[in-house]
């Protein structure tokens, strides 16, 4: 399946006919009112993207912090002991 992106004209198509007729029917004040609309938005949207990344960001480096203390818990300590033996003498 192929990406479709924000440059590709197949999804502009209906929405700049349809757009078309309600800007012509608008007042000036209406599209002005209507561009800081969607000035604010942008606003928005790339405020939750920059939010987004930043929580990504966070996230990655809890996973890398996550995945050294793994490799440094899987490793094997070192065991030192001493091998005694006890013998238990019975009297007959």
């Amino acid at each position: 399946m192929a990406a479709v992106t924000l440059e590709d004209k197949s999804i502009w198509e209906d929405a700049e006919e349809c757009l078309g007729e309600d800007v012509l029917r608008m007042s000036t004040d209406e599209i002005v009112s209507r561009a800081r609309l969607l000035d604010n938005e942008i606003k928005i949207m790339k405020s939750e993207l920059m939010r987004i990344s930043h929580e990504l960001q966070a996230q990655n480096e809890k996973i890398k912090e996550n995945t050294e203390k793994i490799k440094v818990n899987k490793t094997l300590p070192y065991l030192v002991s001493n091998v005694i033996e006890v013998f238990t003498v019975f009297s007959m």
